[in-house]
């Protein structure tokens, strides 16, 4: 029995209103033989940077021949382009705002679909007008030659993107998780086997090196490895960001000692 083509959602749409499910019957009434995946509806919104991150964690787990549909749109209606990313036998369908840098290699075959074949469309809601049918028509095998035409100039935000000079450290806050565990873009492969002075919003304090949440005293600070290959700074059981009032976008440094 031929398996089902995945489509998997990434958005930031949350789940309160009619979008996702609205998305999804756009999807379906196209083709019944998918399944479909929600990665998160959860994307702070506007955030291109943060659906980066979601991306970057949750597509290598995938299996091969997955299509990601990653709408965070904030230029929807105008100029920007819409896009077919087919790379390492997956394929990925998003604005060009640069969230597909976090996925993407140099040898990535890029498509700007054809938007004026769409018709009845929303200029608010392409995700469902535009988006949706592409990956509907992607999961049916339709080539994305037949959609979409080489395209070239994207936007570009490579993720993740970090400083270092010295003892120093710069990198982005990427994400904030629902325990206030702030998740930064600086890769686990850069973190240095010692404690730091963190700097971030305004703030200092000081984090322990350590490997799990565990083993953090009550009321004390640390940096670790994560599970997404980011490097991350918790509490035990408290949120860290609540503490220190980090949000996704700031700016954080890290300082060895």
């Amino acid at each position: 029995m031929k398996e089902r083509t995945i489509i998997a959602l990434l958005t930031d749409f949350g789940n309160d209103d009619v979008y996702v499910g609205a998305v999804k019957g756009a999807i379906l009434s196209r083709t019944r033989d998918v399944e479909i995946v929600d990665i998160s509806h959860g994307v702070k919104s506007y955030s291109v940077i943060n659906a980066q991150f979601f991306l970057f964690s949750a597509y290598r787990h995938f299996p091969a021949g997955t299509i990601f549909y990653i709408i965070v749109d904030p230029g929807v209606g105008s100029r920007r382009r819409a896009l077919i990313a087919r790379d390492d036998g997956f394929y990925f369908v998003a604005p060009d705002n640069g969230i597909l840098d976090a996925v993407v290699g140099t040898n990535a075959e890029i498509f700007a679909i054809r938007e004026e074949r769409f018709v009845n469309v929303s200029p608010t809601f392409h995700g469902r007008d535009i988006f949706a049918p592409v990956a509907a028509k992607l999961a049916m095998g339709v080539f994305a030659e037949e959609l979409g035409m080489p395209f070239y100039d994207r936007i570009k935000k490579p993720f993740p993107q970090y400083h270092t000079q010295g003892n120093r450290a710069e990198a982005t806050v990427v994400h904030v998780d629902k325990f206030g565990n702030v998740i930064i873009s600086f890769p686990n492969t850069a973190l240095e086997n010692k404690s730091c002075i963190v700097e971030a919003s305004g703030v200092r304090f000081r984090a322990e090196l350590c490997k799990t949440f565990a083993d953090l005293a009550h009321g004390k600070d640390g940096i670790m490895a994560g599970s997404t290959g980011l490097v991350e700074l918790a509490k035990n059981c408290e949120s860290l960001a609540d503490a220190y009032g980090i949000s996704i976008g700031d700016t954080l440094r890290i300082i060895y000692e």
